[in-house]
């Protein structure tokens, strides 16, 4: 990874790290089994992502290097147990790393084509989206709020959902085309 100032780097990695543990997380929940030892896998895998991040390289997805990381502090978990792995076999532990990397992918290319898609709302659609997903306000909250009645509300967020669902998609198509 490019210089950063230590500030940039680590703000950098929290917002990678945040947007991907859900994944990395599963995979070892997947792995270890036991939810307190997959834990301490997860705190020991964020603490060695923490410290490699400057080699990491942008290009690659975070959540494939993550688990690549995750891959090795699994192995050390079964090795200060005195234990082998679990019979699952090395093939279906690398089958699932990069099932769990493909899928973040996915997402992180929905996520991108919503922030695009959410550029494009305009006016009481955008504003009932906000208030609804961005500040967990409810129907009638945003109905008081804008003056509405809350049948209005909800009809106003099903045809930004609509739109906005519609609008992914085609994105996603581009992307693929």
């Amino acid at each position: 990874m490019a210089e950063h100032d230590p500030n940039t780097q680590m703000r950098d990695f929290t917002r990678l790290w945040l947007e991907n543990q859900h994944v990395v997380s599963g995979y070892i929940y997947l792995s270890v089994r036991d939810f307190h030892h997959a834990e301490d896998v997860i705190q020991d895998t964020a603490r060695s992502a923490v410290d490699s991040f400057a080699g990491y390289d942008p290009a690659r997805p975070f959540a494939a290097w993550a688990i690549a990381i995750a891959k090795q502090r699994i192995a050390d978990h079964f090795r200060k147990q005195g234990r082998r792995q679990p019979a699952i076999s090395s093939e279906a532990v690398d089958a699932l790393g990069a099932a769990c990397a493909e899928v973040a992918q996915e997402a992180d290319e929905r996520l991108h084509a919503l922030r695009q898609c959410m550029a494009k709302l305009t006016g009481r659609h955008r504003e009932v989206v906000e208030l609804r997903y961005g500040k967990s306000y409810s129907p009638d909250k945003i109905a008081d709020r804008l003056g509405l009645k809350p049948n209005a509300v909800n009809a106003l967020v099903f045809r930004a959902r609509k739109a906005l669902a519609r609008c992914v998609n085609q994105q996603m198509r581009r992307q693929d085309a």
